[in-house]
């Protein structure tokens, strides 16, 4: 019996280990996503502020302006909005990725309960047949005391 309390520790060890190392991994994609969410997020802003630096120079008259200002104008605008679109699916992803990483976390701490109630009962079965070795030697001792008192002196 001592020897299956040992195995399901074992087990059990190896199934927290490997949730542990799930989640590490989820961890590291998060962290990843949210950096990339960061430099969408500055890309972002680069792109707004190269749109609005023309705007603050002097002004020319609108009829004046260029089609290749017009252009850019136009290019700068689709390229906000596929900025937005981006930083929105990367929140999206972020959202999913971080409740994925909670899920992940409740397995692991699981998997630690788990693991640490069979170890408690693999310590106390440990303690248990310590106590029943000792009380067998001691009576062993006291079977061989009483026999030595019975046994005739010379």
């Amino acid at each position: 019996m001592p020897g299956a309390y040992q195995r399901l520790l074992r087990l059990r060890a190896l199934f927290e280990e490997a949730a542990r190392a799930d989640l590490e991994r989820q961890v590291a994609r998060t962290k990843i996503i949210e950096e990339a969410g960061r430099r969408q997020a500055g890309a972002e802003q680069k792109l707004l502020r190269e749109s609005i630096a023309p705007l603050l120079a002097p002004q020319k008259l609108l009829v004046q302006e260029t089609l290749e200002e017009s252009e850019r104008r136009s290019l700068a605008g689709r390229a906000r909005e596929a900025s937005l679109v981006r930083r929105h699916q990367l929140e999206r992803i972020a959202s999913w990725e971080e409740q994925h990483m909670l899920l992940l976390r409740e397995e692991f701490l699981a998997r630690r309960k788990e693991r640490q109630q069979v170890e408690k009962i693999e310590q106390g079965m440990a303690l248990q047949r310590r106590f029943e070795a000792a009380r067998r030697e001691q009576r062993a001792l006291d079977d061989w005391y009483a026999a030595s008192r019975s046994r005739p002196r010379r």
